[in-house]
């Protein structure tokens, strides 16, 4: 996983400007939130989010059949 990338941000930071990511976040626009290096949580958009598990559940209903 590149940590460079700037939608990736330590939780200490993300604090400090967490009004302003959320609104960042729309869409397919999402941040990675990391604790001690590692990827602890990701903010996405609800309705992406949504979005995404109705299509897994569409692929997995699709594999089973």
């Amino acid at each position: 996983m590149n940590l460079s990338n700037p939608k990736i941000i330590p939780v200490s930071e993300a604090r400090a400007k967490f009004s302003d990511l959320v609104d960042k976040a729309s869409g397919n626009n999402y941040f990675l939130l990391t604790r001690g290096g590692k990827p602890e949580v990701a903010l996405v958009d609800a309705k992406y989010l949504d979005r995404l598990e109705k299509d897994l559940a569409r692929i997995l209903t699709q594999l089973n059949k």
